[in-house]
């Protein structure tokens, strides 16, 4: 097949129509969210966040999301959640339910500490599609149950160490066996591309608690970045008998995954009683190489292939049944296909991307504050003195304004686009403690830690500009210092401005 005009590229409804189910199956809905619409449920189909969404939801819900930044939210319940560009998650998406969810071109990214931006641990699983799950310290995704979890044309990492992993599959003492499906996927960062791990100690063996199996089916993946690309270890899941539990199988075809590893255990009685298993089976993997001869820019997350990775293009074929697009959402149904989550096409980019991108240069955008200026002094209220007569006398009047809103606005460039901006307002001299004053939309200031300030989701114009508008009337008067952070459309999070454009100081004054 020809690859003449073809190209990598790196890219990322509010509609509310009732869904019918069968006859005698309770109904489901579909809801829209946006921040401000409130609680929603029953006849209120619009929510005003993803809490709002789990709180109402029942099985077989769809929840299409509009732009905007959210908090973290549990879903106890199968619903379908679809994104629009620009739908981020400050935090983590957790799903219990018994059915399988599907999410779609979602951004969760975790700000602070261990915590996944995404978590599974219900029987059914979660279809994730054409989204970027990254934690800063933990793992990218956790996944502990279900059969149906499947990963498609998106990009999971962690910023975390040797002990975390982008994606984390793991059983313990009577868990149920997992399944995953992993296809046209970037992983990176951490100890692991993709952790397998079973576990349970010798007195639950005996007692007869088994942790559960695990099965994964890796096509056309990318586990690079990390210390090992896929890494199986099922040395923790104690077993009395061969094969009786925390077994681990993963088939991976057509993938660039460097540095495996893969670890069983023997049996702790005798070794003739035998133990668990961890097998991997290879068809078409590149498992070693250097990652700067394959890939455009692997020191700054940007896995698609370089244009003369001859190890990696044309090397591959395609498994009936998997994803025909590559992580871009470009063609790749006929062999001869590339290996890894990336199909090599020179030329123009495609016209319409469908997914997410990763980080393709690994630098944050530059967003940069153009109003306040530095160090400007804005007052509160104003005062306007006039002569009127009165009962045919001339008097002075005085009339005093207050104002209702602070337009805090600048702009914001990248060259993969940007995503999103958000603005953080912090009143400086009033640090108590590990605690500093942050405003608040909802609250106006608060007292939080200094290192957890509420996130201010800015209005972002088609031609790079951005707006917030505080409320004025929140804010009391004295020095004030606001910070801009953004997402690119690569994944890339924070600000590549200067200091002086990136951070600026204003007095807010009475009059």
């Amino acid at each position: 097949m020809s690859r003449l005009g073809r190209r990598r590229s790196l890219t990322l409804a509010a509609t509310a129509l009732a869904v019918l189910a069968a006859p005698a199956a309770a109904q489901a809905a579909t809801y829209t969210v946006k921040a401000g619409d409130g609680p929603c449920g029953g006849a209120d189909l619009a929510c005003g966040g993803l809490v709002e969404a789990a709180a109402a939801a029942a099985a077989g819900d769809v929840f299409n999301v509009a732009v905007g930044t959210y908090t973290s939210a549990t879903f106890t319940t199968d619903v379908t959640i679809n994104g629009a560009a620009g739908f981020v998650v400050d935090g983590t998406l957790q799903f219990t339910g018994g059915g399988v969810s599907k999410v779609s071109k979602v951004a969760v990214v975790t700000g602070a500490g261990n915590a996944p931006a995404i978590y599974v641990s219900g029987g059914g699983g979660l279809e994730l599609s054409d989204s970027i799950a990254i934690s800063r310290d933990g793992f990218g995704m956790f996944i502990t149950a279900g059969a149906g979890n499947k990963i498609v044309r998106s990009g999971v990492a962690t910023g975390g160490g040797q002990t975390a992993s982008a994606v984390q599959v793991q059983t313990g003492p009577d868990d149920p066996n997992v399944g995953v499906v992993v296809e046209s996927t970037v992983m990176s960062g951490g100890g692991a591309g993709i952790r397998a791990f079973t576990r349970n100690n010798e007195a639950e063996a005996l007692a007869g608690r088994r942790a559960g199996d695990i099965d994964l089916t890796l096509r056309h993946i990318t586990a690079a970045g990390s210390s090992n690309g896929i890494d199986l270890d099922a040395s923790n899941a104690r077993a009395l008998l061969p094969a009786n539990q925390g077994n681990i199988t993963a088939t991976v075809t057509d993938s660039i995954a460097f540095n495996n590893r893969v670890v069983s255990y023997s049996g702790f009685l005798l070794p003739l009683l035998g133990g668990n298993t961890a097998t991997l089976t290879r068809t078409r993997t590149l498992e070693s190489g250097d990652p700067a001869a394959l890939f455009v820019n692997p020191a700054g997350g940007n896995y698609h292939l370089r244009q003369d990775a001859s190890a990696a293009i044309n090397q591959g074929s395609v498994t009936p049944g998997e994803s025909a697009t590559d992580i871009d959402g470009q063609d790749r149904s006929a062999a001869p296909t590339d290996l890894g989550a990336d199909e090599w096409y020179p030329g123009p980019p495609p016209a319409a991307p469908t997914s997410p991108a990763l980080p393709n240069d690994g630098t944050a955008p530059a967003i940069a504050v153009m109003k306040p200026t530095a160090n400007q002094r804005i007052k509160k209220t104003s005062r306007r003195t006039r002569t009127v007569t009165r009962n045919g006398k001339r008097v002075r009047r005085t009339t005093t304004t207050r104002f209702k809103r602070l337009a805090i606005s600048g702009t914001a460039t990248d060259p993969a686009g940007v995503k999103g901006v958000i603005v953080t307002i912090q009143k400086l001299g009033t640090a108590a403690g590990a605690k500093c004053k942050w405003y608040n939309a909802k609250k106006g200031m608060v007292l939080k830690s200094c290192t957890k300030p509420p996130l201010l989701l800015a209005r972002l114009a088609a031609d790079g500009t951005w707006t917030y508008n505080a409320d004025r009337r929140k804010l009391s008067a004295g020095s004030y210092r606001i910070i801009v952070l953004g997402l690119d459309n690569g994944g890339a999070a924070g600000n590549s401005a200067p200091s002086g454009d990136a951070i600026r100081r204003f007095r807010l004054t009475n009059r």
